[in-house]
């Protein structure tokens, strides 16, 4: 028992030395016991978003700032997929309920090409595939369009919501 304290004794110190918190470690061990079945959620979630969003609101840009994608899709969550919806998390923060997935699906979602490169000082994302591309992908994840149709349209309306309310602030 004494060995296991100074040892996690020993491991805080040290990483308190190299500036890592012992929570971010923590994620990292469950990131890599997810492994690849996480990632590859990740790359289904910005296939599936960037499908609905192009059938739904074809030539306009993703909101991504502010929290507003986080709550447009905990608000439209009961139009997705069962299968895409049980691997999102969201969690309740100071600033509102955010989804902690989101970054890992825009990262995901630019590193496919699907949109354009994430940046801090950008509010939206350029959705860079057409509408036969976005049938293709949803057709790849087993989706149907008109499943994913209702979809858009329901994280559509939150977003125009989620603006407003920013907006407002």
């Amino acid at each position: 028992m004494f060995s296991i304290r100074f040892k996690e004794k020993n491991l805080r110190y040290i990483l308190c030395f190299l500036g890592v918190s012992l929570q971010y470690v923590v994620a990292l061990v469950v990131q890599a016991m997810i492994g690849r079945r996480g990632m590859r959620v990740h790359y289904e979630l910005a296939e599936f978003l960037v499908a609905a969003w192009q059938l739904t609101r074809s030539g306009e840009r993703l909101p991504t700032s502010h929290g507003i994608l986080d709550r447009a899709l905990a608000k439209s969550l009961d139009e997705m997929p069962p299968r895409l919806a049980e691997a999102l998390t969201f969690v309740e923060t100071p600033v509102g309920r955010l989804c902690v997935d989101v970054p890992d699906i825009l990262r995901a979602a630019q590193e496919s090409y699907l949109t354009s490169e994430p940046n801090p000082t950008y509010k939206t994302s350029e959705v860079k595939v057409s509408t036969g591309e976005a049938k293709e992908l949803l057709r790849d994840l087993g989706v149907g369009v008109a499943e994913a149709r209702k979809f858009g349209e329901a994280l559509s309306a939150a977003m125009e919501t989620e603006i407003l309310e920013v907006a407002n602030l």
